[in-house]
């Protein structure tokens, strides 16, 4: 806050010091500003520091019992208090400041909180909470534009920094509706502006008078000082000015290299731009072309302003160590952009051009970087920095040198220092490089630094939405200063976000790193320096010293002419400056208490707003373009046009708004004597139009589009937790099928299947001896109780390599209840016992497993062998510890069990008697080298297999087992592996049915019980001449397209089974055609009644249309339709000892899952949590 508060008797307050209670106290010219600010409207004209601010709080309590009062947390009665800032960060700051010195309810409001949609139930809501309220200027410009507020209901407004109130500014749009309120005879409020520099630019005496009267008559006030300039002076810090000069020749080889690489990048960019601009002339829609021409610009300003053009002055102002850290992460950044996905209407090649332009330029600054890295890899990283830094950064380091303290422990406890630069890439890498200065250099050590920069407000013509990164901007700026005023940090680097208003009172150096370019940064710059004793420098190369001095001179001049005009009254008024008069549009002209009102600056930006309100798909941008047209009168027009005389001739835009507004012609506007003034004029045509076909409401705002459509929804969408059907919360729990005649158990007389496996491809250098099936007599085989067409050629990979898998009938045999009992126990045996599928129980009907000897079903491989001599042939598993399954790889003579086990270091007798008490009787017996018999591999794709390493052939490192301690499984090494790989032959047989029957269902063709099926690839994967026909045939939906059976097992597999085919890219031309002919039926059928040019139709409708064809919802209804959800669709990874159901199987704990996750919905008490559980929660 500038100034302190006023106390009758400070003496008296208990817990304050002495210093901080003459802090309290009203200076004696602050009190006089007061008087005069209570008789009239004035603009209090002090220098920064000088306590403007305070002043106006002891005129907003003076007034207090004007502002009504507080009951119940509501402001009863009374009038608002308005204090208007320039900035986004001046709005926390003015606001704290307020409630803590008056006690008044003051709320805040800028762009970024989101207040561009607020609803006028909304801001009354805020009204009447709060007494004061303080807003970013533009704010409170949109609230009066739609008269949310009215002057009569104000009785004090405050502008901050009110030497703005300017031409276009929103404070002179403000001052325009309070003159106009005025002279309508309402009631208006005082007024108090608030300036440091009654001009921002350098003038004369004369223009000096001119702009202040200009500022005077806008603001409905006189500018007021005190009268005794000395008191003044025994408050405000005068700081001490100086010059600085550096060299700023590039005497560097590297440097010069670097800074002409940038020139011609620049220079070649331009050339691509202005050729590629020339080639768009040619394109026959407008609105094509201004969109195209739109992208063309914003990457072209992209590419030259916020990387060449950045990067280049940063070599300027700090040197190229800023650089060498980030030219390789930029570099990165840009080849990334160039590759994105993006929606550009102009050429894409020459959007790779400018991009890849730019990325040589970088990858040879890049070279050159790492070039002069590596002629200085013996330097120190100070030595470094010193090297690749310029002269100016290294004044600036000088500077800070100088103004240390000779105290060891805290040199710069003394220190408070801003560093003012222009651009926010200067302050962010100058912040960073005097950071590695911190860090390194013991001359900077306990130096505390950050930087600011101005935050965005979320007022862009073009895009009315608030950003969180400006949200953050905020955040982080105040945390920032407040750090700084407490003293937490000694020196910030900021852009001009801190020279108007900002209170920082604790400084007392002031460095400008950029030269002030105008009257109103040198004057707002330097008064930031408010500690006394302060300093205020300014640096300048040797080049610009003599323009800089000269510039400085008259500022000087200036600031004296200010002090004298302001003290004196001049002997002759001079005359006004002329001012473009605004131009505006009320909405009800005969209704001004509720009526909008905008200017044609406003009325701009309102066209754009409402575009951007219009709702399209991601793919469509809509635009107005405007096209500027002169109008030639006679040649007396001519004349008096050059005197400002004439409305005939001069110049007149045309407005064309893009499809999905209702304006099927250009908008046409008035004649105006400039491009300005004629865009403008356009523009407020655009919205009384829009006002007239009701797209505005009375109050100006863009109406809400609320797409009308009949609601099909009913009971049956929702179930009884409140689920939507459709929704991921609406996912049930569905019965996995097998296909017929796998779902259907044998009869009397089956059908038999065998299953034929072959080695097809031997994996090299497998550990365990390989095991081929097609010399092995014994297989397995299915039986059915009906035929179903032979599998052919599925491929799988094994333990040992890749097979090839067959299901081919074989013969029809006659089944008696006994067998069948014994045929039901070796499927149990076989899914139960050799795969360890637990907690299981065999109820459902469905084919079964056999094993077969010679193609003929033989029971007896499967039998108890307790009894019989272990062999290589064997499955084992230890007697003291069952359920673990070993094959036997070989015999072992060298072992025997006398000898050393290498993890325990005993011998395997003492092992076992020790372990497990067991009495070895055979100490001669050879050991068992065994593999696991348990292992489950993943067998629709390759990997997983063992593999030899060092240690494996090494037996005295690995298990052995003694055989006179096993007992041998009811079947064989040979059946026991070809039923490991069964669960996968069995899920491939089924989807392969599944998607034949469905493929059957869709086209009403069946084919003959001969038809082979084999898992061929995707039609899509490799489309011929042929299919590209189809596929032409299915866009134009071609009746005479004849039907066939198609494979459709990859459109049925999800990637989440990690199968070799999937739907994915079946998916996405799934997804376009079903979109596609659904909006060309859409468009023909339900929008026949629009007018004929059907793109001025409502497209959200055509779209929420397509959206209830193409949506979940329906989907699903189709899916079930076709009973996908039953077996179709395969959609989890075969995991034999997880996921997989046998066939004729049920998993009881699956049951009762499913019965408690019906039931517990039914304990949680509220409706809302409720619905939010979705299954399985």
């Amino acid at each position: 806050m500038e100034g302190q508060s006023n106390m009758e008797n400070p003496d008296e307050v208990p817990g304050l010091s002495n210093e901080r209670v003459k802090e309290l106290l009203a200076r004696p010219y602050q009190l006089e500003l007061l008087e005069k600010a209570k008789r009239n409207n004035i603009i209090v004209y002090l220098g920064t520091g000088s306590g403007k601010t305070f002043i106006a709080i002891m005129l907003i309590k003076h007034m207090r019992g004007e502002f009504g009062q507080m009951k119940g947390g509501r402001v009863r009665g009374g009038k608002k208090a308005i204090f208007l800032v320039s900035s986004v960060a001046l709005v926390d700051q003015q606001c704290r400041e307020i409630r803590n010195c008056t006690g008044l309810e003051v709320g805040s409001y800028c762009g970024a909180d989101g207040v561009d949609d607020w609803t006028i139930d909304k801001w009354r809501e805020e009204f009447s909470k709060h007494q004061v309220l303080v807003f970013v200027h533009e704010v409170f410009r949109a609230l009066l534009s739609h008269k949310y507020m009215r002057f009569p209901d104000i009785a004090l407004i405050i502008l901050d920094e009110c030497h703005h109130a300017v031409k276009n500014h929103p404070y002179a749009m403000i001052m325009q509706y309070y003159q106009d309120s005025k002279e309508a005879g309402e009631e208006v409020p005082k007024v108090l502006g608030l300036t440091a520099c009654v001009v921002v630019e350098t003038c004369d005496v004369h223009k000096f008078r001119q702009k202040k009267l200009t500022l005077e008559t806008k603001m409905d006030a006189k500018v007021q000082t005190t009268e005794d300039l000395l008191d003044i002076l025994r408050y405000v810090t005068a700081p001490k000015e100086s010059f600085v000069y550096f060299d700023s020749t590039f005497n560097n080889e590297g440097i010069k290299m670097i800074m002409e690489s940038f020139d011609a990048a620049l220079e070649e960019l331009s050339r691509v731009r202005e050729e590629e601009a020339l080639q768009l002339k040619t394109m026959k829609s407008i609105h094509q072309h201004a969109l195209a021409k739109k992208d063309l610009d914003k990457d072209f300003k992209r590419l030259k302003n916020e990387v060449l053009t950045t990067w280049q002055g940063l070599v300027d102002s700090i040197g190229i160590y800023s650089l060498m850290s980030k030219a390789n992460d930029l570099l990165k950044e840009i080849r990334s952009e160039r590759i994105k996905e993006n929606n550009m209407y102009y050429n894409q090649n020459v959007r790779n051009e400018m991009f890849k332009i730019t990325e040589k330029c970088l990858g040879d600054i890049c070279k050159m970087l790492q070039k002069l890295l590596q002629q200085s890899r013996d330097l120190s990283k100070l030595d470094r920095i010193h090297r690749f830094t310029n002269e100016k950064f290294k004044m600036l380091l000088d500077i800070i040198r100088k103004e240390r303290s000779q105290d060891d422990q805290d040199p710069f406890k003394n220190m408070s220092a801003i560093v003012f630069v222009e651009r926010k890439s200067t302050a962010v890498n100058l912040c960073s490089a005097l950071s590695d200065i911190v860090d390194q250099d013991p001359d900077f050590h306990g130096l505390r630094i950050d930087y600011v920069h101005s935050v965005d407000t979320g007022f862009d013509i073009k895009n009315f939405r608030p950003t969180g990164q400006g949200i953050a901007e905020r955040r982080r700026l105040q945390e920032v200063l407040s750090l700084f005023r407490s003293q937490h940090l000694h020196l910030i680097v900021s852009t001009s976000v801190v020279e108007e208003g900002l209170d920082v009172r604790s400084c007392n150096l002031v460095i400008k790193y950029d030269f002030p370019m105008t009257f109103r940064s040198y004057i707002q710059s330097k008064g930031r320096a408010r500690k006394r004793p302060s300093k205020y420098i300014m640096m300048s190369s040797n080049k610009m010293s003599g323009t800089y001095n000269q510039k400085h001179s008259s500022f000087k001049t200036v600031e004296q002419i200010s002090l004298a005009e302001c003290h004196t009254i001049p002997d002759a008024q001079p005359d006004l400056e002329e001012e473009d008069e605004l131009e505006t549009f009320t909405a009800d002209p005969s209704n001004p208490e509720v009526s909008g009102t905008v200017t044609g600056s406003q009325a701009i930006s309102l066209v754009y707003q409402y575009i951007d309100k219009i709702p399209v798909d991601r793919f469509t941008r809509l635009i107005p373009v405007w096209v500027k047209q002169q109008v030639d009168g006679s040649a007396q027009d001519q004349l008096l046009r050059g005197l400002g005389l004439s409305s005939d001739s001069g110049i007149k835009y045309l407005c064309y708004m893009p499809h999905k507004t209702p304006f099927c012609l250009p908008v046409e506007g008035p004649v105006r004597p400039n491009k300005k003034a004629a865009k403008q004029a356009c523009a407020l045509e655009v919205v009384r139009q829009l006002y007239d076909l009701g797209e505005l409401t009375q109050r100006l705002k863009v109406k809400k589009r609320v797409i009308e459509m009949e609601d099909s929804d009913d009971e049956d969408d929702y179930d009884e937790r409140g689920r939507k059907v459709g929704t991921r919360r609406k996912r049930n729990f569905f019965h996995h099928c097998l296909p017929s005649p796998l779902s259907a158990e044998p009869r009397n007389v089956a059908f038999l299947y065998q299953v034929r496996m072959q080695l097809e491809n031997l994996i090299e250098d497998a550990r365990y001896a390989p095991y081929f099936p097609q010399e092995d007599s014994v297989s397995l085989g299915f039986l059915l109780a009906d035929p179903m067409p032979d599998i052919e050629q599925l491929r799988l990979y094994g333990p040992s390599g890749s097979l090839l898998v067959s299901v081919s009938y074989s013969k029809k045999v006659d089944i008696s209840p006994a067998l069948m009992k014994r045929i039901k126990d070796f499927h149990l045996y076989a899914f139960t016992e050799v795969l360890k599928i637990g907690q299981v129980e065999h109820k459902e009907p469905s084919f079964l497993l056999v094993p077969l000897e010679n193609g003929d079903i033989n029971l007896d491989l499967c039998r108890d062998r307790k009894d019989e001599t272990i062999s290589c042939d064997s499955v084992v598993y230890p007697k003291y510890k069952p359920g673990e399954n070993y094959f036997i790889e070989e015999f072992v003579p060298s072992f025997n069990p006398t000898c050393v086990m290498f993890q325990t270091k005993q011998t395997y007798i003492d092992y076992y008697r020790d372990k497990h008490n067991i009495q070895i009787k055979d100490p001669s017996q050879p050991l068992l080298r065994i593999s696991s018999a348990d292992k489950k591999l993943y067998m629709y794709k390759p990997g997983g297999e063992a593999m030899k390493d060092k240690n494996s052939e090494d037996l005295s490192k690995r298990t052995l087992l003694v055989p006179e301690l096993m007992n041998v499984a009811k079947i064989q090494r040979g059946l026991w592996k070809q039923i490991q790989v069964i669960p996968f032959c069995i899920e491939r047989t089924s989807s392969l049915l599944h998607s034949t029957q469905l493929s059957e269902q869709l086209t009403g063709i069946l084919n003959p019980i001969s038809h082979k099926i084999s898992l061929e690839e995707s039609w899509f994967s490799n489309i011929t001449q042929k299919d590209r026909k189809h596929i032409e045939w299915l866009l134009k939906f071609d009746p005479g397209v004849p039907l066939v059976n198609v494979p459709l097992l990859e459109a049925l597999t999800l990637r989440s089974c990690d199968d070799v085919v999937n739907m994915e890219r079946l998916e996405v031309l799934g997804d376009v055609f079903l979109k596609y002919r659904a909006s060309m039926l859409l468009y023909n059928t339900a929008l026949a009644d629009e007018t004929q040019n059907k793109t001025n139709a409502n497209e959200g409708e055509l779209t929420t249309l397509r959206s209830k064809i193409v949506g979940n919802k329906n989907l699903r209804g189709l899916a079930v339709d076709l009973n996908l959800h039953e077996g179709p669709i395969n959609a989890v990874k075969i995991e034999t000892h997880t996921t997989y159901l046998p066939p004729g199987f049920t998993a009881p704990i699956e049951e009762r899952l499913k019965r408690l996750d019906g039931e517990f919905h039914g304990l949680i008490e509220d409706p809302g949590k409720r619905k939010t559980l979705s299954v399985g929660s």
